[in-house]
């Protein structure tokens, strides 16, 4: 009888665990929500689709845009998007991280700079950051605002998601004709290549989204990524967002294979 009352010990143990679990995950799922929302990663990912369209526009001739449109598209799908980051967050569910980033965040300063970042990833914003980038060869930023800019793309990991678009554009591109996805040396040396100019860009539009923003507001969002719980949810948002377009491409490759 010992061994079958140890069994059920066992079993309720686990019972009692999953039960946990589920109630942490219950807790985490509304500030999640909210983390995603105040950090801006919401906004991101829904203008995806806007980000895909001008790259893959201004890569691709007619013949062959549409294609690589879809396959593309696809793999950013903004939905499927949210869905992985949500899990992830789930799977290290940590409501005092996510309480942290929100108390952060959710304030006057936080929430005018979301607004000044979600104009940047727009249509509209693309045509004025590149307007902007040729004022800049005529008038460069000082050199404390360049800093701020790339201490700040690093602690986000812009120059990181940037490049991952565009792999995931060049994957895309390979589901579209059907052809073998990127090797890893590849992919290293589309990373060797790219890397120098991406963080450039990434750059100079951090000078042009903070252009009206002081440098003492600057330095003060700057140290708001510096704390421990935004490093944190930074950390497992480029994991899961790396994670997912990868899912996403794998799923658009094998919809192209023939029946």
């Amino acid at each position: 009888m010992k061994p079958i009352r140890l069994a059920t010990f066992v079993i309720c143990l686990a019972c009692t665990a999953a039960r946990g679990q589920v109630s942490q995950s219950a807790d985490c799922s509304p500030q999640i929500d909210k983390a995603l929302e105040v950090t801006g990663v919401k906004d991101f990912v829904d203008q995806m689709p806007v980000q895909i369209r001008s790259q893959v526009g201004a890569q691709f001739k007619t013949t062959n845009r549409q294609l690589v449109m879809r396959a593309t598209l696809r793999m950013f799908d903004p939905a499927g998007l949210l869905r992985g980051l949500k899990k992830a967050y789930l799977r290290n569910c940590d409501p005092e991280m996510l309480q942290s980033v929100v108390a952060t965040l959710d304030t006057p300063l936080g929430r005018r700079m979301r607004k000044l970042e979600a104009f940047a990833a727009t249509a509209e914003g693309s045509q004025e950051t590149a307007a902007y980038r040729r004022e800049l060869m005529l008038h460069p930023a000082s050199d404390v605002r360049y800093a701020l800019a790339e201490r700040l793309d690093q602690l986000t990991g812009g120059s990181e998601f940037a490049l991952a678009v565009a792999v995931g554009v060049a994957k895309g591109t390979a589901a579209a004709f059907g052809r073998p996805m990127l090797t890893d040396a590849e992919l290293s040396f589309l990373r060797t290549q790219t890397m120098p100019f991406i963080r450039s860009a990434q750059i100079m539009s951090a000078l042009f989204i903070y252009r009206d923003v002081s440098d003492e507001d600057l330095k003060q969002y700057v140290a708001m990524y510096e704390l421990p719980a935004l490093q944190q949810f930074t950390k497992i948002f480029e994991s899961a967002f790396v994670g997912t377009i990868d899912k996403q491409s794998q799923q658009a490759a094998l919809d192209r294979r023939p029946q």
